[in-house]
């Protein structure tokens, strides 16, 4: 049952990154990469529920990814912490995703050159794109390492 209370109280506090300009994705300019944060913070919610089966056991388990040990203080963090940490993260993520796609899909500048604007378009969408390639390469990493008995 406290799962279930872990991943609502992290996907509500995701869903708080949302920007003033939300054209009703969630302040995404496409649907496209909404839905990949979506499954992204899918992903999240169920590390963080991994996570505080770690804390919750510190006699078995411990926390194997050292990125994440140093984040949250310890290879044995406070399920508090864990909830804490990794709900800014999601949020923190959500906000830089949207706000990324939102500067890669943002409209055509008339009052620059044409060679310019799509020079500026086509830096946004690789960086946007990078950005979502290293996000899934290191989830995936991030959960191959989560724990070791």
């Amino acid at each position: 049952m406290n799962r279930f209370f872990t991943a609502l109280i992290a996907l509500a506090l995701a869903g708080c990154a949302s920007t003033p300009d939300d054209r009703g994705l969630q302040g995404f300019a496409t649907a496209q990469a909404r839905n990949r944060q979506v499954a992204l913070s899918g992903v999240m919610l169920v590390d963080t529920a991994q996570t505080v089966t770690i804390a919750r056991s510190p006699e078995c388990l411990h926390e194997a990814n050292p990125l994440a040990a140093a984040v949250f203080g310890s290879s044995h963090p406070s399920p508090q912490r864990v909830l804490v940490t990794n709900a800014l993260y999601i949020g923190g993520h959500w906000a830089l995703g949207s706000w990324l796609d939102r500067r890669a899909e943002a409209p055509i500048d008339l009052t620059v050159d044409p060679l310019q604007d799509i020079a500026r378009h086509n830096r946004w969408r690789t960086l946007r794109s990078i950005y979502q390639i290293a996000t899934g390469i290191g989830q995936y990493k991030a959960d191959q390492s989560s724990y070791q008995k």
